[in-house]
């Protein structure tokens, strides 16, 4: 029964870790009001604070590995939540920047703890579902921050919106702190010897890796060029107008939180030691769905939604199936770094999709040829995993 206290505790940690970092998306709008910021400057806000994880998950998954999840995760999130209370005192926009860096870098070990949090905790035939559960915590941080901070800086100010940040953050720490237990049977310890030169070489030898990180990469690119790009789509492709394109946006939004979870249920029941089989049927649907595209032109408002509700089912639900194959290609010594290897190398996807996509479209003058590409590539990602595992 603790065990599922655990997923509640990791869910938590990395929802009120979101609550700031997402939650500068909506506050970098207030800052371009403030300040008279450029569209260019109010952008570069986000990317100051998804750039931290990027630095600092494979540090944070080495000393997981040595001491354990409690205290690097409890301290961290304490720490992200002191710097959140800081940001109000930033009196130029690049002391702000500076700030935003660092509470990415301390955001960072709740993207890699929760993971390894649930693969420590529980076995193969029901970790899929523990994962898929943990990461609604994303969707849940941000829509509270997207209620939450609006009202604190309309009613107060911006720096009110930092300080319920802050509040929310060290709250989920001390939470963290006093709940959470490392499992009595870790292999964790902190007489570790193997050094963290010598786990990056061994990461770097097990080619069983090398596809999956490459699945990582791109599905999580597309995750990314959905919200950014589909709504432009939608609108200057389909000719659908801006509200019925937020609309159809948002159920693909919404099939990726029930696909994170179903899809896990369904794998723990029907794949338990087949995880990756699974992984691979699911990139075969999503490359399928997007190829598809030039097949929905013309089409009614309710196919469209329906379409994107299925589409965001597995396009945004196949992330905890990938972790949970990630664990199981890594060695127990090391999983915490590769896990975190992996989210290093989505991050960063994570922050150049969106405008390498944008720039293809420009190139290329055509939404559909890009979507196309990137299809043809997901499914000879999964063409290439299948023929790997026969």
């Amino acid at each position: 029964m603790y065990r599922w206290l655990i997923v509640a505790i990791a869910t938590i940690a990395l929802a009120v870790g979101s609550v700031v970092t997402y939650g500068m998306g909506t506050i970098a709008a207030f800052y371009q009001v403030e300040w008279q910021l450029s569209q260019f400057q109010t952008g570069f806000i986000s990317t100051m604070t998804n750039l931290g994880p990027l630095c600092s998950m494979m540090i944070f998954g080495h000393l997981m590995d040595r001491y354990g999840e409690k205290y690097v995760i409890g301290i961290s999130a304490l720490l992200l939540g002191i710097t959140a209370a800081l940001l109000p005192f930033a009196s130029s926009y690049a002391t702000l920047l500076l700030l935003l860096f660092i509470v990415g870098l301390f955001y960072g070990s709740a993207q890699t703890g929760g993971s390894t949090v649930i693969t420590k905790w529980f076995p193969k035939e029901h970790r899929g579902l523990a994962m898929g559960i943990r990461q609604t915590g994303l969707p849940i941080g941000g829509a509270i921050a997207a209620l939450l901070l609006p009202v604190m800086y309309f009613h107060y100010s911006i720096a009110a919106a930092h300080y319920t940040q802050a509040t929310i953050a060290i709250s989920g720490a001390l939470l963290f702190l006093t709940l959470y237990k490392d499992p009595p049977d870790t292999t964790t310890n902190s007489t570790e010897t193997i050094t963290f030169r010598a786990k990056i070489r061994a990461i770097k030898h097990n080619r069983s890796l090398y596809s999956l990180y490459a699945i990582g990469g791109v599905m999580v690119a597309f995750q990314m060029v959905i919200p950014a790009h589909y709504v432009s789509f939608l609108y200057g492709t389909l000719h659908l107008s801006l509200q019925q394109a937020g609309f159809v946006l948002s159920l693909a939004m919404i099939g990726g939180v029930i696909g994170r979870i179903i899809l896990a249920a369904i794998s723990d029941r029907f794949f338990a030691t087949r995880c990756l089989f699974f992984l691979v049927i699911i990139l075969t649907i999503t490359g399928c769905f997007i190829v598809l595209f030039p097949l929905i032109i013309d089409r009614p408002l309710w196919f469209f939604s329906s379409y994107s509700f299925v589409l965001g089912l597995f396009a945004f639900g196949w992330y905890s199936l990938y972790i949970v194959s990630i664990s199981e290609q890594a060695d127990e010594r090391m999983m915490g770094l590769t896990i975190s290897t992996a989210l290093t190398i989505n991050q960063f996807f994570i922050i150049t999709a969106p405008a390498l996509f944008g720039l293809f479209v420009y190139w290329s003058g055509h939404f559909i040829a890009c979507f196309s590409a990137l299809g043809i590539v997901i499914l000879l990602l999964a063409l290439w995993q299948l023929l790997k595992r026969k």
